[in-house]
């Protein structure tokens, strides 16, 4: 699993970049509700994770954390 570990730094990064998130999601090609959902949620699918970073140009550890998924 993809964790947000800086969703503060994620947020100003978008709008240093000239965009809301609104914007961001639609210039990577995403859903705004995925955008929302990663800040809400605090996770992304490894397809967006770098989607994001290659758009913002930033390493991938200043905002994400590969997790392990917890077994049931």
């Amino acid at each position: 699993m993809i964790e947000l570990t800086n969703s503060k730094k994620l947020y100003e990064l978008i709008l240093i970049s000239g965009n809301n998130k609104s914007n961001f999601a639609k210039k990577i090609g995403v859903s705004p509700a995925t955008i929302t959902f990663i800040f809400k949620n605090k996770r992304a699918t490894p397809h967006v994770a770098k989607l994001i970073i290659d758009e913002l140009n930033v390493d991938f550890n200043e905002i994400f954390e590969v997790k392990e998924l917890k077994e049931a």
